[in-house]
């Protein structure tokens, strides 16, 4: 990770103290194994990320003919990003 990354690191660090796993409240109707729900994993991330300065962001692309992503990028008040697809 590029050194300029410091402060976004800093709040990351502080998220990471304080998030707790999400319940796995869904059921897999084909494996039948349970799984923690996308919306209920971003209902408990979305408020400690905004606590500490950071946004995320998520959207869909595509590359090449069969290829589908989605890209993550969290946001810091200083400026710095972390980005993934």
């Amino acid at each position: 990770m590029p050194s300029n990354q410091t402060e976004i690191i800093k709040s990351l660090l502080k998220v990471q103290n304080e998030i707790k796993n999400p319940a796995n409240t869904a059921v897999n109707p084909f494996l039948k194994n349970k799984y923690a729900p996308l919306s209920e994993v971003l209902n408990l991330i979305r408020p400690l990320l905004t606590k500490n300065d950071i946004v995320l962001i998520q959207d869909t692309g595509a590359s090449g003919e069969d290829k589908i992503y989605v890209q993550t990028k969290l946001l810091h008040t200083s400026g710095e990003t972390i980005e993934r697809k």
